[in-house]
């Protein structure tokens, strides 16, 4: 599975927005303004859909982790990951030479990206769960 990760800068400045408009929601005790919308809540019973998840172990999506000075990609599988595991000869990284690779439970985190940089990041097949099962190719 390739990846770009690319427009890091705009995904902060649209986190920042996301970020300053909840903030104008709790100062003001209201939501912005809805053009006379009003809100109700949904029922108990009301019917939600389910949860998307794969049955086995698959890649879900990423997400650009801000909490640091230096962001991080964050690659978001279907299972946990195995902390004591070197993720290393799963990932090809082109673009960027070096990154600091992290497991946070379902979650591989390239850290040490910067902003305005582009790299293509590839998972390879294999790349293991902690239950045992693998990332496979398709």
């Amino acid at each position: 599975m390739k990846f770009g990760i690319d427009r890091i800068g705009v995904a902060a400045a649209s986190l920042a927005l996301l970020l300053s408009a909840c903030d104008n929601q709790q100062n003001t005790g209201s939501p912005p303004d809805q053009a006379g919308i009003e809100l109700a809540d949904r029922a108990a019973s009301a019917p939600r859909p389910e949860p998307e998840y794969p049955e086995g172990f698959d890649f879900l999506r990423y997400r650009i982790d801000l909490s640091d000075a230096q962001p991080s990609a964050c690659f978001v599988f279907s299972h946990a990951l195995d902390p004591s595991v070197d993720y290393a000869p799963y990932v090809e990284l082109t673009g960027q030479t070096t990154v600091a690779l992290r497991v946070d439970g379902a979650s591989l985190c390239l850290g040490g990206l910067t902003f305005g940089q582009s790299p293509d990041v590839t998972l390879l097949a294999g790349l293991p769960a902690a239950n045992g099962d693998a990332l496979d190719n398709s």
